[in-house]
């Protein structure tokens, strides 16, 4: 198929129709557009200007699509169109726009090729009818609800209405922004998917503003143009108006070209930022189509929204940066002509780290606790009955780990600390066996301290940035031993009483697992502190015991009853529990 002209000079062919129309072309070839009746643009008429300008910009239109260009064709079609409106530039307009993956604004402009003008041939009437049929199958419809009335709608850069809508909002299949924004009130943002040939709804949600600054926007020299605020129209210049605090894109934009390149002041709380933009001729035209479609776009630094932008330009060398979370940034320079319309296809390669996280990474970790004794036990702590006194077990755990993380968060490492807990009684009821003679009571304290190196590996799960959560399983030996020191006063067979004071040491080995939680703080890139709570579950493999290796004279003065034993019993249980709150410090290689 050929693009519609009525030009007395040659154009080439160009193939506008996608394959799917290609039975219909050999069959019907489109000669009345080809060929236009008197409402396109021609050059029969020269002394009317605007038919000579509307014919212009249909001919550059032509010139983009023989080199594939369909965004700025349609740019040129759709101003031919605005000079001059014919059914050869609507119909081209629709065509590229389709081309250029446009689909709800190539439906619209097929459904007014038919409403405007019904008198084009039967076999184009045909042609569009089926273009409709098919193009429905590639637009959803979008709903909007929960709005403040007068709210102003944007999707992908560009205005769509005010709140309540006459009608749902049509929408190409895939993913858009959508930005809904009202005097007052806080703009509403966020990401909507369309399918093709349904209907989806939108609950959106304007807050009140309650805290703002504000704007004041003026042209130099007095011109009343468009006061263009985060893609939405505001108002004209000169113009006021409430805003959240933060950064705002703001352009002006006027008749024939006049306008202003985007800007980006901040809004600071109950102050007013004064903008005196001077408005000129911009005289090119870009249009930048980012993959994904809710990429960040960026002019010359300047953030202009989310999604696709169109917008006029001064002519010259201009920096195009597309971001999008997941990917790669895009960044290009594009040298645009006076009077020339360029699309720039921003196609982001994602990220190859994205997904998997942060790198691998070493880090040591030092972490102390203060271990509570939840389960200590013991024939010595048994013993402790009627009026003896038993002291909460308490302690101290200090730990280093050796950490080797997958970018996950995921990690394992190796363990070395060391473990040091006390155990007191008092006023225990106690017996001395002398060898042949009858047992001396009396009461006995006890000062126990376990104490040893733990040495194990953990298994944890490190994620966050500023507040890093920490969940680890650790598992182990200890190795070391129970000192008890003894003393208390007992009576002889001959009613004397005297003093004991003896300490015994014993080996204590025990496998341990420990599970740990941890909230940290980080305070640079490499190093976070942190609190954490940590349980000791510590099972027995050498039970520790008081074994009678010295022994006791059972006088002051004398021999007494002469050598005496208390005979063997644990000084702690085969399963201790200690429960240990305490500190951390990361540092991160």
């Amino acid at each position: 198929m050929h693009v519609a002209t009525r030009s007395r000079r040659p154009i080439a062919p160009v193939v506008l129709l996608l394959s799917l129309w290609t039975a219909t072309l050999t069959l019907c070839p489109v000669r009345a557009l080809a060929q236009a009746p008197a409402d396109a643009p021609a050059a029969a008429q020269p002394e009317d200007p605007r038919r000579a300008e509307a014919k212009e910009h249909f001919l550059r239109g032509v010139e983009h699509t023989e080199r594939g260009e369909w965004d700025a064709a349609v740019s040129e079609f759709l101003k031919s169109r605005e000079i001059l409106p014919t059914s050869t530039n609507t119909y081209n307009a629709a065509v590229a726009m389709r081309k250029a993956k446009r689909f709800d604004e190539s439906l619209d402009m097929y459904e007014a090729l038919l409403r405007d003008f019904p008198d084009i041939a039967a076999g184009e009437k045909q042609i569009a009818a089926r273009e409709l049929e098919q193009l429905r199958a590639s637009v959803g419809a979008l709903e909007l609800e929960g709005g403040v009335p007068r709210a102003k709608i944007v999707v992908d850069g560009r205005e769509r209405g005010v709140y309540p809508l006459a009608a749902p909002l049509r929408l190409g299949a895939g993913s858009h922004t959508v930005r809904v924004s009202a005097d007052g009130h806080l703009p509403f943002e966020t990401r909507v998917d369309v399918v093709g040939g349904q209907s989806t709804r939108l609950e959106v949600s304007l807050v009140p503003l309650t805290s703002a600054g504000r704007l004041s926007v003026s042209e130099q020299t007095g011109k009343a143009l468009d006061v263009v605020v985060d893609n939405a129209t505001v108002g004209k210049t000169p113009w006021e108006g409430a805003l959240p605090p933060g950064e705002h894109t703001v352009l002006l934009r006027g008749d024939k070209n006049t306008g202003t390149q985007p800007v980006r002041p901040m809004v600071a709380l109950d102050q007013v930022v004064t903008l005196n933009l001077l408005a000129e001729q911009l005289d090119a035209s870009v249009r930048v189509d980012p993959v994904p479609a809710t990429s960040l776009i960026a002019i010359d630094g300047v953030i202009v929204g989310r999604g696709a932008w169109q917008g006029r330009l001064r002519a010259g060398t201009h920096e195009i940066r597309a971001t999008s979370e997941g990917f790669l940034p895009f960044t290009r320079r594009v040298s645009l002509g006076k009077d020339s319309a360029q699309t720039v296809p921003a196609a982001l390669e994602r990220d190859p780290t994205f997904l998997a996280g942060p790198r691998p990474s070493f880090s040591a970790e030092l972490d102390s606790a203060l271990p509570v004794g939840a389960a200590f036990g013991g024939d010595v702590a048994d013993a402790c009955t009627g009026g003896c006194s038993a002291g909460v077990p308490i302690g101290l755990h200090a730990v280093v780990h050796g950490i080797y993380q997958l970018g996950s968060g995921f990690g394992a490492g190796l363990d070395a600390g060391y473990l040091l807990a006390f155990r007191s009684t008092t006023g225990a009821d106690a017996t001395l066996q002398p060898k042949g003679r009858a047992l001396n009571a009396g009461s006995a304290d006890d000062a126990l301290r376990l104490s040893g190196l733990t040495l194990g590996a953990s298994a944890q799960f490190h994620r966050g940035e500023t507040w890093p959560f920490t969940a680890r399983l650790g598992a182990g030996v200890m190795l070391g031993s129970l000192n008890d020191s003894r003393s208390g006063t007992f009576t002889n067979t001959t009613s004397e009483r005297y003093r004991v004071d003896i300490q015994e040491s014993s080996p204590a080995t025990y496998f341990y697992v420990a599970p740990e939680v941890r909230l940290g703080r980080r305070l640079s890139e490499h190093f976070e502190v942190s609190v954490g709570f940590e349980v000791l579950l510590m099972s027995a493999l050498t039970q520790p015991r008081w074994r009678d290796q010295t022994a006791v004279v059972t006088s002051n003065v004398a021999r007494g009853d002469g050598i005496a034993t208390f005979g063997e019993r644990t000084t702690a249980g085969s399963f201790l529990v200690f429960v240990a709150p305490g500190l951390g410090a990361r540092y991160t290689f």
